[in-house]
């Protein structure tokens, strides 16, 4: 079995939340992105912060 790649792991995360928020009837979160030294950086704050380093591979244009 593959292992996820950090992008389908952000996806995962982001729906989770949603659909977590939907049932309690309020959530807030935020997204941020980074690009430092290289490495794409994704933050995604949610009561706690998620952070994912996105592979180049996994950005299609």
């Amino acid at each position: 079995m593959e292992d996820k790649s950090e992008l389908q792991k952000l996806w995962d995360r982001m729906k989770l939340e949603t659909m977590s928020g939907l049932k309690h009837g309020f959530f807030d979160f935020s997204l941020t992105g980074e690009v430092k030294n290289g490495k794409r950086h994704v933050t995604l704050k949610a009561g706690k912060n998620h952070k994912f380093t996105i592979a180049p591979e996994d950005i299609q244009e």
